[in-house]
Parts: C-alpha cells; structure tokens; sequence
C-alpha cells in the first residue's frame, strides 16, 4: 500500500532553555496512517483506551525502528527505507511476539505532558541523525508529534521525547546537554515499520 504524505508549513522558532527549537504545525496522521497500514494496524483513534506507538527513522542509513503498546503489552519492528523519487519507501515488517510493556503509568504521563505539541514537528536544526514520530491515544483523543533528532534538542518537547525513547528500552533518565555539538544517532529502539510517504 503506498500512501503520499506532503507537507508545507512555515517553521516557527522557540526559545527553549537557551536553544532555539522551530515548530510547525503538520497534518501528520498521513504518515501515522501510514506506518499503521505498514504494520497491518489499525488507525488509532479516541476510542482506542490507551495506545503508544513510536516510530523512527534514520535519515542516513534508512533504518526504521517501531514500538508498539497496547493492553499492557508491548510489540516491536526491524525494518530498511530507501529515498527514491521524492518519497520516502519503507519496507513492510511483522510485529514481534508481545511481552509486557514498562510502566503504563509513567508512559501515559508522558504522553499527557507531549499532548500540547499534538500537530507540531519539531527540530533544533541538527542535520542526520534521525526523526521519530509518537502517535498516541488516551483519555477519549488522540496525539501525534515529531521530534528530528531529539536527544541532541534542548527544548521541552524533545525531551519529553528522550523520555518516551528512554522508558520503552527501560533506560535510566539521562540529561540533554543544550552545548552538544556531536551529531549521535540515537540508540534505536529494538523494532521497527513500515511506510510509505513523501519527504
């Protein structure tokens, strides 16, 4: 299944802890739908109770890493993408076996605190590395965000972000540094999507 996603947007800059972050207000459930139909999942939707899904992407190499939750359990994907022609193609994957997932409690705090960037992509002007977009459901809505690169972003969003990342691979808080001038790639998640948008 191939799915366009295009997206034309004037970038917004934020002053955040001393960095400056853009945020632009994106249709996103494009490219949410997108992973989800990759997936063979259903659309997320307000009736979903609690759902999670976290998907990245790395710019250079085309890995794409997914994460999954819901019920209390948790799934995840491995796959490749390849840049052709103006889109973005990611090779379908299957979901993982299921296996508890972490701390639903902390995971929905989370997602409530990312909830007012809902519609937003972020990014602080690092190039490479990575995107990693967060799809959501709790309490009757439903959230969606991007974050490029977020652990090398000082702004709020993106550490929340960093958060979200953290607790699905049960990894201790770690600070982000505002002066990181290294370009990492972020530790993928263990999983990954499939997709098919246009960058």
């Amino acid at each position: 299944m191939k799915l366009l996603y295009v997206a034309m947007f004037a970038l917004t800059p934020l002053a955040q802890a001393g960095s400056l972050a853009y945020v632009a207000k994106v249709d996103l459930e494009p490219v949410a739908l997108a992973y989800a139909s990759a997936a063979k999942l259903p659309m997320l939707n307000s009736k979903s109770g609690f759902a999670l899904r976290v998907w990245s992407r790395d710019y250079m190499l085309g890995n794409v890493h997914g994460t999954v939750v819901a019920s209390g359990q948790l799934r995840t994907l491995d796959t490749t993408s390849k840049y052709a022609h103006g889109n973005v193609i990611i090779e379908p994957a299957a979901l993982s076996a299921s296996r508890s997932a972490p701390n639903q409690r902390k995971l929905e705090a989370l997602v409530i605190a990312l909830a007012p960037y809902n519609g937003t992509s972020i990014s602080c002007g690092v190039m490479d590395g990575s995107s990693v977009l967060v799809h959501a459901a709790f309490n009757g809505r439903t959230v969606t965000v991007k974050a490029g690169n977020p652990s090398h972003c000082p702004d709020k969003a993106s550490k929340i972000v960093v958060q979200l990342l953290q607790e699905l691979r049960g990894e201790p808080p770690r600070e982000v540094s505002p002066n990181s001038s290294v370009k990492r790639t972020p530790k993928p998640l263990r999983g990954s999507v499939t997709a098919y948008f246009k960058r």
